[in-house]
């Protein structure tokens, strides 16, 4: 009788302990079910870091990496004339620098001094512009605009000295663009802004241009 007992006993203790399985299946579960909710609050904790004008650490990379423009001196001469500074040819110097900062693009620094052949009428001015390349081959046609300072002169029937804001606008073809030696030449016109007695002081011309 005493064994009998022993063992129902034994087996409703049996009956009543949960299985290592289902345990582990419970535990499984649980940590299913909380996944998605941390994953949600770990976004919201994301997007509230991340604040307007924050910088990455791939976008630092991506600043600091620098493109090497090339660098050239720039020497022009021309042809010129004016339709009211004086009558005649101008003769045209063009000193400046430029830089390839880009396949298509370049920005430029330049000076031009101008003066007719009568002595009678002189423009000049200094200039920070910029110029555009429709191709990146050997040959391009090219365009551009600078802005600046200047000053002109005209000793006709009515004497004037103009000095004030100026500006340029030039059109042509870049040659040898692939090389470190090359040569333009550009239609350019440049002018003062003011008017004056005589109206905007204005020149125009064409220059042959060595970049070296």
């Amino acid at each position: 009788m005493k064994q009998l007992f022993l063992l129902l006993a034994a087996f409703f203790v049996f009956q009543n302990t949960p299985s290592f399985a289902d345990s582990d299946q419970d535990s499984s579960d649980e940590y299913t079910d909380e996944q998605p909710a941390r994953k949600i609050k770990s976004n919201r904790d994301k997007m509230k870091r991340k604040q307007v004008g924050d910088i990455s650490e791939q976008d630092q990379e991506r600043v600091r990496a620098r493109i090497k423009s090339k660098n050239f001196g720039l020497l022009g001469i021309g042809p010129y004339f004016s339709p009211n500074l004086a009558s005649g040819l101008f003769y045209q110097v063009y000193l400046g620098y430029a830089w390839d900062t880009l396949p298509e693009f370049e920005i430029r620094l330049t000076g031009e001094l101008a003066f007719s052949d009568s002595f009678k009428g002189f423009y000049g001015s200094v200039q920070l512009g910029a110029g555009y390349f429709f191709f990146t081959d050997a040959i391009s046609p090219v365009v551009g605009a600078e802005l600046g300072a200047g000053a002109a002169g005209s000793a006709l029937s009515n004497p004037v000295v103009r000095l004030g804001f100026s500006g340029s606008a030039y059109a042509g073809m870049r040659f040898f663009r692939t090389s470190d030696i090359q040569i333009e030449t550009v239609a350019r016109i440049s002018t003062l802004f003011g008017t004056t007695s005589i109206g905007f002081p204005t020149i125009l011309g064409v220059n042959l241009n060595l970049l070296y």
